[in-house]
């Protein structure tokens, strides 16, 4: 599942009955850029969102939100942390990873680990996974805005200092002169 989950969907089948299931993924690379979108599919003729239901037969204008009691939840562990995510909302979760220091130890090996659990009142079937890249793209903004100015300096002082390396062993480069001013 590696290198097809950067451009489709992967779907995690499960038993709607197990109060809790664990999932991991070796192959999933475990890095705090790379974003994961995770979305559940609930057992049929189940909806954990809170859907509004009627009270009375006739259906009129008497509504009640119905919620269950323990809903789905997400645990996503990682190297240092964990954290917990309730799967009753219909968007779906983003996920991102963290990989250790040198030289610690730790239970977690390279992947993702992914624990869930459910009650009777809304069971989960399967979650869909995928690599989100505007998620992505977004962390690696928030996370290197510094480095785009610093790149560009990079990139003009190596244009420059090799062009006066080349001045500078006889070869030929175009003549700024200055502006004649005005008398």
């Amino acid at each position: 599942m590696g290198l097809d989950l950067l451009y489709k969907d992967a779907s995690i089948s499960l038993n709607p009955n197990d109060v809790l299931s664990r999932v991991h993924f070796p192959s999933l690379l475990s890095n705090v850029l790379l974003v994961y979108r995770v979305t559940a599919i609930h057992a049929e003729g189940q909806s954990c969102s809170g859907e509004l239901n009627c009270c009375n037969s006739c259906c009129s204008t008497a509504h009640r939100i119905i919620e269950p009691l323990l809903p789905p939840l997400l645990e996503h562990d990682s190297f240092s942390e964990a954290h917990s995510h309730p799967l009753t909302q219909s968007r779906p979760l983003l996920l991102h990873t963290h990989t250790g220091a040198p030289f610690t130890s730790s239970p977690y090996e390279r992947g993702l680990y992914l624990t869930l659990y459910t009650s009777p009142d809304c069971q989960v079937a399967s979650l869909r996974l995928h690599v989100d890249w505007w998620g992505t793209l977004g962390r690696a903004g928030a996370r290197y805005w510094t480095a785009v100015p610093g790149w560009a300096v990079g990139i003009v002082m190596w244009v420059m200092f090799t062009t006066m390396g080349m001045n500078e062993h006889g070869g030929k480069t175009a003549a700024v002169s200055p502006r004649s001013w005005p008398s």
